[in-house]
């Protein structure tokens, strides 16, 4: 895993970036959640590495009406649907970490 360039351009061009900037609030406080499930219990209490982050993410945002209704709106094929919900979570991840002032 891990935020590519190509990645981050599929974001842009879906609008992915402007659906974080509008929810930046909600979508850090997801990540920090997701950060503290991570560390507690898939790290042992050490840092967590972002991809177990990421995984953590993921499942709050399955369930996210936000990202529902953007990934309708764009028109995001269903096939597609999961894995740009991925790319998202670890540019969220990514977000999150600069937040904290971690080099990505």
């Amino acid at each position: 895993m891990g935020l590519t360039q190509r990645k981050l351009k599929v974001l842009e061009e879906r609008e992915y970036d402007k659906l974080y900037e509008k929810h930046r609030t909600a979508w850090l406080s997801y990540a920090k959640g997701a950060f503290g499930y991570a560390k507690d219990f898939i790290a042992g209490g050490h840092e967590p590495r972002a991809d177990d982050v990421v995984h953590a993410l993921l499942l709050a945002l399955d369930a996210d009406e936000r990202l529902m209704k953007h990934q309708a709106v764009s028109e995001t094929p269903r096939e597609m649907q999961d894995e740009y919900r991925e790319y998202f979570a670890e540019y969220v991840v990514e977000k999150y970490r600069q937040s904290r002032g971690e080099k990505s």
